[in-house]
């Protein structure tokens, strides 16, 4: 994952401007294995994880802090995305699940979105 990011963001961000949003909505939207690191989800996993975790990149911490959360809400996001379909672009559903990190990526914005304190 961190290879893909890192070869992503070569390819696509000239001269080191701003990655961290875009690269990961491209990632989450193609590949669906990672959540946007926006900045509710980053304020939202941020406060989740009592300020351990700064959620300024992409890094086996914060994938790490990510596959934890998931594994602590396992049976509710597992839940929760056998309900959720890809919708066509008619809007009608498809059999396609949405990917578990777009759960953890909704999650983490409605929380942050949510925060009395906003990012």
């Amino acid at each position: 994952m961190l290879e893909i990011y890192q070869k992503s963001k070569e390819h696509i961000i000239k001269h080191n401007e701003a990655h961290l949003v875009l690269i990961t909505k491209i990632l989450l939207g193609v590949f669906g294995f990672v959540p946007a690191f926006d900045r509710y989800f980053c304020s939202a996993f941020r406060d989740i994880s009592k300020n351990q975790m700064g959620f300024r990149a992409v890094n086996k911490t914060s994938l790490k802090f990510i596959q934890d959360f998931y594994q602590a809400n396992q049976q509710e996001i597992d839940e929760l995305q056998q309900g959720l379909f890809v919708k066509d672009f008619k809007g009608s559903p498809t059999t396609l699940n949405y990917p578990k990190a777009k759960i953890i990526d909704m999650y983490g914005f409605q929380y942050g979105l949510n925060m009395p304190h906003k990012p």
